[in-house]
C-alpha cells in the first residue's frame, strides 16, 4: 500500500512537471501577466530583476520608484532594453 502512494505521489509530480514544461512563456513577477515580445529584452535595474514596462512604468509613476528586488532606485531610462526592429 505505501508504495501504491509513492507511485500516485510521483505521477502527479511528473504531470506538474510536464505542465510547467509545457507553459515555459516567461510572466512578469509582479502582475503575473505573459511578458510581451519586447518585455522579454527589458531589464530596468542593473540587479536582472525583470518586470513587464507596464510594471515598470506604474511603479515609476505611482509607487516609490524602487527596483522591488534590490531596493534600488529606477532611472527613466532601463539598463537593458533592446526594441525588436521590423524585420524580427
Amino acid at each position: 500500500m505505501i508504495l501504491q502512494e509513492k507511485d500516485c505521489t510521483s505521477k502527479k509530480h511528473s504531470k506538474r512537471q510536464k505542465r510547467m514544461s509545457v507553459n515555459k512563456e516567461k510572466t512578469c513577477p509582479l502582475c503575473l501577466e505573459t511578458l510581451d515580445i519586447d518585455d522579454l529584452s527589458f531589464y530596468p535595474c542593473k540587479c536582472g530583476y525583470q518586470v513587464c514596462r507596464f510594471c515598470w512604468h506604474r511603479i515609476r509613476t505611482n509607487e516609490n520608484g524602487l527596483c522591488p528586488a534590490c531596493r534600488r532606485q529606477y532611472s527613466e531610462d532601463p539598463v537593458t532594453f533592446k526594441p525588436l526592429t521590423q524585420e524580427e
